[in-house]
């Protein structure tokens, strides 16, 4: 098991008014060896809105669940974890401004990588830093109970940045 908490950002053009926001998330698994796991990874991202118009606030929170195989290259004084990361995404926003509110729910697809490097405190316990890429493409939108699913928006480009412990 490995929890971690940090920041997620988003890198894309569309995104330039978006400041890092919170991640927090788990990657929970089991080794086939030393050097191979076989792990399913499930975070949450807390979208941090830029400057915004007087009078408008957005809220928007990401789930993701993924498959995250990982090879793991260790030594008695540092453990480095590397591996790919396929799942998908289910992503809330809601939006307030004097013209009233709106809410839209989307799912998607994600790809990405993860790569960690961490220090033993203990035999069974190592703490470290995580660092995960990811692209998220949207495949459904839905507002105000109608769906669609020619969703015409750029992928999303993430960068996670967590403390994590591995246990």
């Amino acid at each position: 098991m490995m929890p971690f908490v940090g920041i997620h950002s988003y890198q894309q053009a569309e995104a330039a008014n978006t400041d890092p926001g919170l991640r927090i998330g788990s990657v929970m698994g089991g080794r086939l060896s030393d050097l191979f796991s076989l792990n399913g990874e499930v975070h949450a991202d807390l979208t941090n809105p830029g400057d915004l118009p007087a009078g408008t606030k957005i809220s928007e929170l990401t789930f993701s669940g993924c498959f995250s195989p990982l090879v793991q290259i260790h030594d008695e004084n540092i453990e480095f974890v590397l591996g790919p990361k396929i799942g998908g995404f289910l992503v809330q926003q809601r939006i307030s401004n004097g013209l009233g509110n709106s809410a839209a729910d989307g799912l998607g697809l994600l790809i990405g990588l993860n790569f960690g490097m961490f220090y033993p405190v203990s035999p069974a316990t190592s703490v470290g830093v995580l660092l995960s890429l990811e692209l998220a493409k949207l495949t459904m939108v839905c507002e105000d109970s109608v769906c669609d699913m020619n969703v015409d928006a750029p992928a999303s480009q993430i960068v996670g940045l967590t403390a994590a412990a591995l246990f």
